[in-house]
């Protein structure tokens, strides 16, 4: 909460540039029905997220650790492949 209300306030040196731009109200205000949304689970614990703790020193490392593993386990059943090739344009 602290990390969005940083991000939004105009307060700082360059108000019109945010780093986490895809939280809104709705990521922290949860109603019944926001609760079952995983897509905003996933971008709150996403690396944009974690970069920006880490950048503003808000938190301690643990929790961006944290933030960046479960970033990992949500990205899990996107894996169209376990080895990587290069892509070849035609």
């Amino acid at each position: 909460m602290e990390l969005y209300e940083w991000d939004q306030g105009s307060h700082r040196g360059t108000p019109g540039l945010r780093l986490v731009l895809k939280l809104s109200y709705e990521h922290l205000h949860l109603t019944p029905g926001l609760r079952m949304k995983v897509s905003l689970a996933a971008q709150v614990m996403s690396k944009t997220v974690a970069n920006a703790l880490e950048m503003t020193r808000k938190h301690g490392l643990q929790s961006t650790i944290f933030i960046r593993n479960v970033n990992k386990f949500f990205d899990c059943p996107s894996v169209g492949q376990t080895t990587s090739r290069a892509v070849t344009a035609k």
